[in-house]
C-alpha cells in the first residue's frame, strides 16, 4: 500500500514538474522575445542600454529555475525507476490536465473505513487477544472439570467422585482471594488491566486515523479552493502585464513594473500547479489513511 502509494506520489510528481517547465519555458520564449524588441529600440534611439540588462537578468533567473526543474525532473524519475525495480530512464507519462479525481470521497466518508487500516487492525486484533487472556485468567478460578454424560464429572485424572468438593473449592477461591498467595487473582488482575489498555490503545488509533482522514478532505479543500482565486489571478496578471507592456511603449510606466508584472505572473502559475499537486497529494493520502482505498 505504501508502495503503491510513493510511486502515485512520484508520477504525479513528474507531471506536475512537467507543468512547471512548460510553464517556465513560455516565459523564457517571452522573456527573449521582448529582449530582442528591446534591443531594436535601442538601436533605434528608443531605449537605453539598462533596459535591456535588466530584461537579460530577468532571463537568466528564469532560465536557472527552468535547469533547477529539469533536474528535478531527473531525480524524481530515477526514484520512480528505483521503486519498480528497472534502470535509471525517461519515464513515459501524460499530462497534469488529464487527472481525474472522483470528488465523492468529500461528500463525507464513512467512518467504519477505517478499519481497513493496519494499524487500526493490530489495534482491533490487541484488544480481542487481551478480552481472551481475561477469560483465560477468569478460567483459572475454575477446576478442569468436563461433562460426559454416562461417566459423569472428569478431569484431567479421571472421573471425579465428589464434585461438588471441587465446585465449593472454586467458589471460595471467588469469593475469598488467598492474598499474595493468589497467583489467579493477580493474573486476572493483569489480564483485565491489560484489556483497558488495549481498549484505550484501539481507540486512540481510530482517532488518529480519522484525524488524518479529516486532514486530508480538509488539504484537499482548501487547495481546490486557493485553485479557483489563482485562476483569478493569472487572469488579472496577464491582463495587468499587457497593459503594463502597451504604456511602456507610449513611456507611460517604467520597466520595473514590466518586470513586477512578469515575474508576479510566473510565481502565480507555478503556486497553482504546486495546489494541483496538493490536491492529487492528498488523494493519495486518502489511500493509504483509508487503508487501501474507498472500496
Amino acid at each position: 500500500m505504501e508502495l503503491i502509494a510513493t510511486v502515485a506520489a512520484d508520477y504525479y510528481t513528474l507531471e506536475t514538474l512537467d507543468a512547471k517547465i512548460n510553464v517556465t519555458e513560455n516565459t523564457v520564449a517571452s522573456w527573449k522575445e521582448y529582449i530582442q524588441t528591446e534591443k531594436a529600440l535601442m538601436k533605434a534611439g528608443e531605449a537605453d542600454e539598462s533596459d535591456v540588462a535588466q530584461a537579460e537578468a530577468s532571463l537568466l533567473s528564469t532560465e536557472t529555475t527552468l535547469e533547477t526543474l529539469r533536474q528535478q525532473v531527473k531525480e524524481t524519475e530515477n526514484s520512480l525507476c528505483g521503486l519498480i525495480g528497472i534502470p535509471a530512464t525517461t519515464i513515459s507519462r501524460g499530462c497534469l490536465d488529464d487527472a481525474n479525481l472522483s470528488t465523492d470521497l468529500l461528500h463525507g466518508i464513512d467512518a467504519q473505513l477505517l478499519a481497513n487500516r493496519p494499524d487500526v487492525q493490530e489495534a482491533e486484533a490487541a484488544l480481542k487477544a487481551a478480552y481472551y487472556n481475561t477469560n483465560v485468567a477468569r478460567a483459572a478460578f475454575w477446576p478442569s472439570l468436563t461433562l460426559s454424560g454416562s461417566a459423569g464429572w472428569k478431569n484431567n485424572g479421571g472421573i471425579v467422585v465428589n464434585p461438588s468438593k471441587l465446585l465449593l473449592q472454586a467458589a471460595a477461591s471467588l469469593t475469598q482471594p488467598l492474598l499474595s498467595q493468589c497467583q489467579n487473582e493477580a493474573n486476572l488482575k493483569i489480564a483485565k488491566a491489560q484489556q483497558q489498555e488495549a481498549a484505550i490503545s484501539w481507540q486512540q488509533a481510530v482517532l488518529d486515523a480519522g484525524n488524518a482522514v479529516n486532514d486530508n478532505l480538509q488539504g484537499w479543500q482548501s487547495a481546490t479552493a486557493r485553485i479557483e482565486k489563482e485562476k483569478q489571478q493569472i487572469t488579472k496578471l496577464e491582463e495587468t502585464l499587457r497593459a503594463t507592456r502597451a504604456k511602456m511603449r507610449y513611456g507611460t510606466t517604467n520597466y520595473l513594473q514590466v518586470i513586477i508584472a512578469r515575474q508576479s505572473l510566473l510565481s502565480a502559475q507555478l503556486n497553482m500547479l504546486a495546489d494541483r499537486y496538493e490536491v492529487l497529494d492528498n488523494y493519495i493520502l486518502l489511500y493509504q489513511n483509508l487503508g487501501g482505498g474507498k472500496e
